[in-house]
């Protein structure tokens, strides 16, 4: 949390007796920062240090994910993770989902030219001869 934003919760609820609802709406930040900031005294909560990239639980069966698709690109994920659940595949289907969706091949849909034309500018005919309607050719 940014110092000035701090000072600014803390001025707000002490001089000014805001709530901290009031200060959140004021301020156009959340309740719980408002709360968060008013719980420290001294100075402004100092940010968690961020985690770095996890290796996941699907790092070691991508190469096998991806060779799969590459032969057959229509094997569900349902099947897939069947298939890395008996290789030892601890985690769960969103993450595996997640994973495929970036990447499956893409289906290209086929283009096509859709002909739009005013009334009356161009007819279509069925001709039709009644002379041949009892034949037996018909």
């Amino acid at each position: 949390m940014e110092a000035e934003l701090w000072a600014a919760i803390r001025r707000l609820f002490e001089a000014e007796k805001l709530s901290k609802s009031a200060i959140a709406e004021r301020l156009a930040v959340h309740r719980w920062t408002v709360r968060r900031a008013l719980a420290f005294k001294d100075g402004p909560p100092q940010d968690l240090p961020r985690r770095g990239p996890n290796a996941g639980k699907l790092k070691p069966y991508k190469t096998y994910l991806t060779c799969r698709l590459k032969d057959f690109p229509e094997l569900s994920a349902v099947k897939l993770l069947s298939e890395i659940k008996k290789q030892g595949y601890p985690g769960s289907l969103t993450i595996l989902k997640d994973y495929l969706q970036t990447i499956r091949p893409r289906k290209t849909r086929e283009v096509f030219l859709r002909i739009e034309t005013p009334p009356g500018d161009f007819g279509q005919v069925d001709w039709f001869n009644p002379t041949y309607a009892n034949s037996p050719l018909i």
